[in-house]
């Protein structure tokens, strides 16, 4: 609509309005790819109260009962499955934990989304000495 607006009218530089355009939707990706970050912090502290709740227990039913409690209460805001915010949690909670470098290039909009996904599924079985070294390689290669 705008590039139709700017190509009626002739004192609009059709090369400069491009350029606004790319900057701004620039500036705007890299605000949404910043908050899909401050969304998976608040995932991996969710994730951390439910294993508060559930005491030392790692495993077992009262971990299971306050992981999915906490999931229910997440679910109703984020108009999704108590089970998928539950899965979505602990994948919070593993970026966050386990992948620190790849957590600050995702909230700093260095990676997006779809990159910290690959790096976490690529370095999920590594050692944490593998995993760190994987991971400086993995975050310069996607950026």
């Amino acid at each position: 609509m705008t590039s139709s607006m700017a190509m009626a009218d002739p004192g609009v530089d059709p090369a400069r309005l491009l350029d606004a355009v790319v900057s701004g939707l620039g500036a705007t990706e890299a605000s949404i790819v910043r908050l899909q970050a401050v969304k998976e912090g608040f995932l991996a502290v969710a994730h951390r109260i439910a294993d508060d709740l559930a005491g030392s227990l790692e495993h077992g039913p009262s971990a299971e009962l306050a992981h999915r409690s906490v999931a229910a209460e997440l679910a109703a805001v984020l108009h999704m499955s108590d089970r998928v915010v539950q899965g979505r949690m602990s994948q919070a909670a593993q970026l966050v934990h386990r992948f620190p470098e790849t957590m600050r290039a995702f909230a700093e909009a260095r990676i997006g989304l779809p990159h910290v996904r690959q790096i976490q599924d690529a370095g999920a079985r590594l050692s944490d000495a593998d995993r760190a070294e994987f991971e400086k390689v993995a975050v310069a290669a996607s950026e």
